[in-house]
């Protein structure tokens, strides 16, 4: 029975690899020079799908035995290079094994590799060699970003532009009630009721007020100092009165 199971997902293996070796000769077939470098990132693009399905089946599943690989080595089914840099945590997304063997690759790898999209040099140009945007393995993805899956960009994007602005919310909201607290400003009856804020809206007028009210705690502490203490009583007000107008999730802090 569990030689039958290992038959049935070769079988599947050697079919998807066989489709996909199709679509890579068909885009050799239909290629034109004029668009050389877009026939290029799409076999580098199917490329890396192949290998990675039997990366997937090899040694991440661990259902198809190792000979398995002479086999598809011997008919060149398989890029075995490709999979011994993927082992590496700071490369087991990379998207092709060409920047090992170009002239600049020591280059290339430190300054696009191994650093994640949002720490990267803007003028650095994905369409060097392989049409990959980001492969490096500290953004969070299974796959590389390709040079046609913006939207898959903007939606990791908008996630991490979401968990700074959560973050910092959260650290000033922690930060003015440990102050308040430290400088006797709350009685121990308001300590009890205080509200913690959990910042998980998505209005976006809320969020813009909170940035003002920590405008206006900066510009309390750092220009007003003879009159922070009578400031500060307006500043409790309108942190009382964004707590109330606005329906947040409150907890008990």
């Amino acid at each position: 029975m569990y030689e039958k199971k290992i038959y049935l997902y070769l079988f599947i293996l050697l079919n998807k690899i066989d489709t996909i070796d199709i679509c890579i000769d068909d885009i050799f077939t239909k290629s034109h020079k004029k668009n050389g470098n877009l026939t290029e990132w799409k076999i580098n693009r199917l490329n890396w799908y192949k290998n990675r399905y039997i990366f997937y089946f090899l040694f991440i599943v661990r259902i198809i035995p190792k000979h398995f690989l002479c086999y598809l080595n011997n008919f060149k089914k398989i890029d075995t290079n490709l999979i011994k840099i993927w082992k590496f945590f700071n490369f087991k997304n990379l998207c092709s094994f060409k920047i090992f063997l170009s002239l600049n690759f020591k280059t290339y790898l430190d300054n696009v590799c191994l650093f994640s999209f949002f720490k990267k040099v803007i003028n650095l140009n994905f369409k060097f060699f392989t049409g990959c945007v980001c492969c490096t393995s500290l953004i969070g993805n299974n796959s590389p970003i390709w040079w046609n899956e913006r939207a898959k960009f903007n939606h990791i994007l908008s996630q991490k532009v979401y968990e700074n602005s959560f973050i910092f919310f959260l650290i000033f909201d922690i930060i003015i009630k440990i102050f308040l607290l430290k400088n006797s400003f709350l009685n121990k009856k308001t300590n009890r009721s205080f509200f913690f804020l959990n910042y998980k809206s998505r209005s976006k007028k809320k969020k813009l007020f909170v940035l003002k009210l920590t405008w206006f705690y900066v510009y309390l502490k750092y220009f007003t100092k003879k009159k922070f203490h009578a400031h500060c009583k307006i500043f409790l007000l309108l942190y009382n009165f964004f707590l109330f107008n606005y329906n947040f999730h409150l907890n008990i802090f």
